[in-house]
């Protein structure tokens, strides 16, 4: 962990990078303990980190049986809601990766975690959409969602705001990855759009974005829609 977080600060990195990639460090260490070695005698577990300018690869490789990848993902997602706090690893891997890749049955994994920022755009549906639009903004991000990028989050938000839109659908699918930060702007902007008597909704989020709104109950405060039109419809 010591030599990854110092090579990601030579290169400039930013802490909630350094944050992500020692989490998937970790994880994949210990999936591939688990499901690799387990208790055999001289079984083995590898992990290379190589950090470029641009993108750090991580690799962890094992000797074990192997497993259905995919799958277990899946299940680990279905179960997110449940009272289980164990067997959440490839969970949070997925969610703190850029791409994961996988081979061998699992006994090689890599995770990629790409230094990447935010574009931030909006527009203002048209009447040609629905019969009524009123003061509904669609405000589309793309990139990444966190500690270094948030404060830009807030303020096209506050922007927003002030300019009078108070009906705001936020186009989630380009969003490759979400912070706990991330997340608290929506949160707090929520609150004050809804004293105001407006409302914020999402839409389209990716799996990765999905997991984190379920992880940390923001599909509990949000309405979330699978598409666009759709949420326009229901602010209108």
């Amino acid at each position: 962990m010591e030599a990854l977080e110092r090579m990601m600060r030579t290169q400039g990195y930013l802490q909630e990078l350094i944050d992500r990639a020692e989490l998937i460090l970790k994880e994949l260490g210990d999936n591939a303990l688990e499901h690799g070695c387990g208790d055999r005698p001289g079984a083995e577990a590898h992990a290379h980190c190589y950090v470029a300018t641009k993108y750090v690869r991580i690799t962890v490789e094992d000797d074990g049986p192997g497993f259905d990848f995919d799958a277990t993902l899946e299940q680990e997602r279905e179960e997110v809601a449940g009272p289980e706090k164990r067997g959440r690893g490839l969970l949070l891997i997925a969610n703190a990766a850029d791409q994961v890749r996988h081979s061998d049955h699992a006994r090689h994994v890599e995770a990629i975690i790409r230094r990447e920022g935010l574009a931030v755009s909006t527009r203002v549906p048209d009447r040609s959409e629905l019969n009524y639009v009123g003061d509904i903004v669609v405000m589309t991000l793309k990139g990444h969602i966190d500690a270094h990028t948030f404060t830009r989050v807030d303020q096209m938000l506050g922007e927003l705001s002030d300019a009078g839109w108070s009906r705001i659908v936020v186009d989630l699918s380009n969003v490759e990855y979400l912070s706990s930060a991330g997340a608290g702007v929506f949160m707090a902007r929520l609150s004050m759009l809804q004293a105001q008597g407006g409302n914020m909704v999402m839409a389209s989020p990716t799996a990765p974005v999905r997991d984190v709104l379920d992880l940390i109950g923001l599909s509990q405060l949000f309405e979330i829609f699978d598409e666009v039109q759709s949420a326009i419809e229901f602010l209108s």
